[in-house]
């Protein structure tokens, strides 16, 4: 670890004993400012850290991070609310073809290379949305579907097979199934109650408001000035890192408070019910953590350090909960050395069980490029996944959004070389557009190759059905749409694709459709029962237990 003088130890509060597994709850906030990158200079950074007590200068820096983190956080929600309530058009095409190799693992040996695919057509304009999707075999459409959302209502049609539309209105279906349930909250509602929106200066509030619960339980801090750390490939330098230990008991009482916070906080529930989670799961979630408060049985300890660097920027983290019997490690750390960056995660167990991210990069004019890994291990079997990327726009990432080019690829070892498993995926995003392509083998065979693309339009108008809709929750309705389907056109589509299908796989399609209309036609009036003789039967074949 290099050199290390130790400074003050304690604040002169009293110590901490043992804590335990709700300790992650507080791993989150302390790690609040884990990737923070408010610069304080050095000079001052300094200063304070010379005068101020071990648990002034924790609070100050933890909350400069909170600064930085609200900025950051606010720009990636507000991408997030513009995403889901901008008047746009989208259009796009997914395709898979499988190759003969995958029919051939299920004894289907005639068909040839089966290309899938579904074009779509999407429209937003306010709180409503369109579709049209076709999902066809090669150039031959099979099924169009039509598909309209107006508030919580989903509206759904199949022409080609029916000339009815459906209604299915969530919030009532969930009630009927005695769940909680609903769509993602719409344009209006990306709000906070007071008709607001989310703020760098509201989010910092937001943080600031738990940071203070945490920091009146972290009282007994302990700094330690520089500490060498460099990632794998040696980015890095010395940082002072500061350790706070807590107990369960402390822990769960701390947790408690701040799920009774939550409880009556507005913003909090505000962003819970965008994503469209109600504020009754909400407060069922915060009264289970309330309820564990204040267990004095609860034992382990929980070990929080943060790794500050010169400038005051916190730019990492490592919690580690210990049980009694089990110990769960989760930690991050962002290196920087002039154009390189590194990043490191980790999450393991007791046994060294759990995920490894490793990423190195430089960073010219705001693009960063480079590579790393995903390990991740469990127990008898290690899977890596390597990570290429490029071209990646630094500050639209650190608004949460993703521009650039990324590979990911890697294989899974069966045993034998000829039938591992060998996967790659590229992703390409641009402001406009979205294209993704990968393939999947087996040994030397191609199991199956995709492709999806997405393309960004102007605001299209949309059509929300009229007329007669049937209602899903209603038995006549769901009987009227049954009596509806017709499979004919479909059936046609199927058998002009027999020739990429092969016989034996077209004959399994078309035998799912086999008695599946049709029954009503049948006059059971024409069997004449009187032309069966029941004295032709032989029942002394069962006797004695045959």
């Amino acid at each position: 670890m290099g050199n290390t003088e130790k400074m003050i130890i304690s604040s002169g509060k009293k110590k901490f004993p043992v804590a335990g597994g709700i300790a992650i709850g507080v791993a989150a906030v302390a790690a609040v400012g884990a990737a923070a990158a408010f610069t304080v200079p050095s000079a001052k950074n300094a200063i304070n850290m010379a005068f101020a007590s071990p648990a002034d200068y924790y609070s100050s820096v933890i909350k400069s991070g909170n600064r930085d983190n609200a900025k950051k956080d606010a720009e990636a929600y507000a991408a997030y609310c513009k995403e889901y309530t901008e008047n746009a058009s989208y259009s796009g095409e997914i395709s898979a073809e499988f190759g003969k190799a995958l029919f051939s693992t299920i004894g289907i040996t005639d068909a040839d290379a089966v290309n899938l695919y579904c074009t779509y057509d999407i429209a937003r304009k306010d709180t409503d949305q369109s579709a049209d999707i076709t999902l066809g075999i090669g150039s031959n459409p099979l099924l169009d579907i039509k598909e309209a959302v107006s508030g919580q209502t989903i509206y759904l049609s199949m022409p080609t097979v029916s000339d009815k539309w459906l209604k299915i209105d969530t919030e009532a279906l969930a009630e009927e199934m005695g769940a909680d349930a609903g769509l993602p909250q719409t344009k209006g509602e990306f709000t906070f109650n007071d008709g607001t929106v989310i703020t760098e200066k509201r989010m910092n509030a937001i943080y600031n408001r738990y940071t203070n619960i945490y920091l009146s339980y972290a009282k007994d801090v302990k700094l330690i000035k520089n500490v060498e750390k460099t990632s794998e490939s040696g980015v890095g330098g010395k940082y002072t890192e500061a350790d706070v230990t807590m107990s369960a008991a402390d822990m769960t009482e701390m947790i408690g408070k701040m799920a009774e916070e939550a409880k009556k906080d507005e913003d909090i529930k505000a962003i819970w019910n965008s994503f469209g989670m109600t504020s009754e799961d909400f407060d069922k979630y915060m009264d289970q953590l309330i309820s564990s408060a204040g267990n004095e049985d609860a034992e382990g300890t929980a070990e929080i350090k943060l790794f500050i660097d010169k400038k005051g920027k916190i730019c990492g983290s490592e919690v580690v909960l210990s049980g009694k019997d089990d110990k769960v490690t989760v930690s991050g750390m962002k290196y920087v050395d002039k154009n390189k960056v590194s990043v490191e995660g980790q999450l393991t167990d007791t046994d060294g069980e759990g995920a490894k991210l490793v990423l190195d990069g430089t960073v010219n004019n705001g693009i960063i490029g480079g590579e790393g890994k995903l390990d991740i291990n469990a127990g008898d079997e290690v899977v890596t996944v390597n990570i290429k990327y490029s071209d990646i726009d630094t500050k639209a990432l650190e608004k949460g959004r993703l521009l650039g080019s990324v590979n990911i690829s890697g294989d899974i070892d069966t045993g034998d070389d000829e039938m591992k498993l060998v996967y790659s995926v590229d992703l390409v995003l641009t402001e406009k557009d979205e294209k993704l392509n990968g393939a999947v083998s087996l040994g030397k065979d191609e199991l199956v190759k995709f492709t999806a693309t997405a393309v960004k339009g102007e605001t299209k108008d949309v059509v929300i059905p009229s007329g007669e809709v049937l209602d899903i929750t209603k038995d006549e309705d769901v009987e009227k749409f049954a009596e509806s389907i017709d499979l004919t056109k479909l059936k046609e589509n199927i058998e002009k694709c027999r020739g990429e299908l092969g016989d034996t796989f077209t004959d399994t399609l078309l035998s799912l459709f086999e008695g599946t209309s049709g029954y009503g036609s049948y006059d059971y009036g024409d069997y004449n029962y009187d032309d069966y003789n029941y004295d032709d039967f032989d029942y002394n074949v069962y006797a004695d237990g045959e």
